[in-house]
C-alpha cells in the first residue's frame, strides 16, 4: 500500500504545473464547507509503520478559521504482525493568507480524538498539523500535510505522519 501512496504523490507532483493554470478558486472563506480524502503514512515509535485512509469535513467559521471532523482507518504493521483501528478526530485549522486571488493556502491546526481497535482500546490521540491546500481547479485542491502527535493510554507513543489527498470545496 505504501508504494501506491508514493506513486500518487509523485504523479500529483508532476501534474501540478499543468493543473495550476486556475484563475479563480473558492478557497477559505466564512461559511465554506469542504471534504478531504487522503492516504497517510505514519511512523509510530513502539508500533512500527502505519498506513491510513482518512476523511474529513471542514466548516469555516471565519475567513481563516475552520472546525474539522475527521475519521481515519489505520493499519499498523510491526514485527509481531498487523492490527487495524479506527480514529475519530475533532480539530481546528488556521489558514494563513486567506485571499481569494491565492491558489496556495497554508494552514496550521490541532486535532484531538479517540482510537478504537483490537490493541488500542480507549486510547486518545492528539496531533499538531501543518499543511497546504493547493488549488488545481476552482473547487478542488491537493492537500499535503505533516503531523506530529501522540497516542496515550497510560504509556505515550509519539508519531510523525505525512498525509496526501484531495479536497473538494462545496461553497
Amino acid at each position: 500500500m505504501f508504494k501506491y501512496f508514493v506513486m500518487l504523490v509523485l504523479a500529483s507532483a508532476m501534474a501540478m504545473p499543468v493543473l495550476a493554470e486556475v484563475d479563480t478558486v473558492m478557497g477559505p472563506h466564512q461559511g465554506a464547507l469542504n471534504f478531504n480524502v487522503s492516504g497517510s503514512y505514519t511512523d509510530v515509535n513502539n508500533y512500527g509503520k502505519t498506513t491510513s485512509f482518512n476523511g474529513g469535513l471542514n466548516y469555516f467559521f471565519t475567513d481563516a478559521i475552520a472546525g474539522e471532523l475527521g475519521l481515519m482507518f489505520n493499519r499498523f504493521e510491526d514485527d509481531f504482525g498487523t492490527d487495524e483501528s479506527t480514529t475519530y478526530m475533532l480539530g481546528a485549522k488556521y489558514y494563513f493568507m486567506p485571499k481569494p486571488e491565492n491558489k496556495f493556502f497554508p494552514f496550521l491546526g490541532a486535532r484531538f480524538g479517540g482510537v478504537t481497535g483490537s490493541d488500542m482500546t480507549d486510547e486518545t490521540v492528539w496531533m499538531g498539523v501543518l499543511g497546504v491546500d493547493f488549488f488545481v481547479a476552482p473547487n478542488i485542491s491537493i492537500t499535503p500535510e505533516f503531523d506530529y502527535g501522540q497516542y496515550s493510554n497510560g504509556d505515550s507513543d509519539n508519531f510523525f505522519r505525512f498525509a496526501f489527498g484531495l479536497t473538494y470545496w462545496f461553497k
